[in-house]
């Protein structure tokens, strides 16, 4: 993984809490090639501790880039390349992470953000009558029910 240098600081390879997890980039990488995505569960007691992540934790190298770091911050550049085991080599790039106004979030990816940070919180009921009220924000009038909306219902 190819990184601006302020990144390679967050290079804490064994996190044992949620928040040493939360800024290890290489923990954030095991979670997300483990589970497929990184949401607020990546960071549970049971997730640090998980065999297949701590597995992939001392095989992933974060390193500074001359190159990435002359385009930070105008550019927030990464690169990364997987080297599989038989040596075969696959590498990504991009300029923006998504949600970064150079690559917004579309409004489906907002809702199943939210849906994801909120599993376990709130009904899915609730969450409906949350994204629908957040949707009209701008309208409306009493602002102490939109927040009794976002108090967990289970």
């Amino acid at each position: 993984m190819h990184e601006y240098q302020g990144k390679v600081l967050l290079k804490a390879l064994k996190p044992k809490t949620k928040e040493t997890a939360d800024h290890s980039l290489p923990y954030v990488i095991a979670a997300a090639l483990v589970d497929g995505n990184v949401l607020p569960e990546s960071f549970s007691d049971e997730k640090l501790k998980d065999p297949r992540i701590r597995e992939l934790l001392p095989k992933i190298k974060v390193v500074s880039d001359p190159e990435i770091d002359e385009l930070f911050p105008r550019i927030k550049r990464a690169r990364v390349t997987i080297t599989t085991t038989d040596g075969q080599s696959y590498t990504a790039q991009t300029d923006a992470a998504k949600g970064d106004p150079a690559d917004p979030m579309s409004d489906e990816d907002i809702v199943a953000k939210f849906r994801a940070n909120v599993r376990g919180v709130l009904s899915s009921e609730r969450m409906d009558e949350v994204i629908e009220a957040t949707w009209r924000l701008d309208s409306l009038t009493n602002m102490r029910e939109y927040m009794e909306l976002l108090i967990s219902d289970i």
